[in-house]
């Protein structure tokens, strides 16, 4: 089961789309793949959360047990193709290496809200 939270934001705020994924599993732990920012060090990691804000809404997917795992794996790409551009995050690496090896998808991000790596959310 997929648990799905909506709120609606105030119209107008910004342009383009926030995204943020939570995942679980382990980094691939080769020293190769991190020290030159390998997507193959996601290879492992499954996504569990998914959420976005944009200019009409919050909304978030939580998926509850492995089966809605696979559930939110194929609906994530259904659901990036209703967004409006310009697409942002706080790792854009991260979700990108995710989706790439999780579920197979390329999607290229158009901007980095973070100033540096592992900057903090609330910093950023």
């Amino acid at each position: 089961m997929i648990i799905e939270h909506k709120e609606t934001t105030p119209s107008g705020s910004f342009k383009g789309t926030i995204i943020d994924i939570e995942t679980i599993g382990e980094f691939t732990r080769n020293r190769s793949y991190t020290a030159f920012n390998d997507s193959r060090q996601c290879e492992n990691l499954q996504q569990v959360i998914f959420g976005l804000i944009n200019d009409k809404e919050l909304q978030i997917f939580c998926a509850q047990d492995r089966e809605a795992i696979e559930e939110l794996k194929s609906q994530t790409e259904q659901i990036l193709n209703r967004l409006e551009r310009p697409f942002y995050a706080f790792n854009t690496n991260f979700e990108s290496s995710v989706w790439f090896h999780h579920i197979g998808i390329t999607i290229n991000f158009d901007g980095e809200l973070q100033e540096f790596k592992f900057e903090s959310k609330a910093e950023a």
